[in-house]
């Protein structure tokens, strides 16, 4: 119940912010983005760790994966997709 409770927490906010991701059955959720491997230094410098999926086969540098996690966890990151979102 915690995990389906965080997915629909952390769909909401990627349908606000008009972040493309592709539903998933897992904890985790693949998402289309202008370039991962910019978003990945950008939130690991603010001690937030997601997966560049540039070197996936049949996938290039706009995508990223994000891990469901606690509701902490999760406001944290959705905090900061928003913020580069809008900026």
């Amino acid at each position: 119940r915690l995990i389906a409770r965080e997915k629909r927490y952390i769909e909401k906010y990627l349908e606000k912010c008009g972040i493309k991701f592709f539903p998933s059955a897992a904890n985790y959720y693949l998402l289309k983005v202008a370039d991962a491997g910019e978003l990945v230094v950008r939130l690991r410098n603010k001690g937030i760790l997601v997966r560049d999926c540039s070197n996936f086969r049949a996938l290039d540098n706009s995508y990223v994966r994000i891990a469901v996690k606690s509701r902490n966890h999760n406001k944290m990151l959705m905090k900061e997709l928003s913020e580069l979102c809008a900026g």
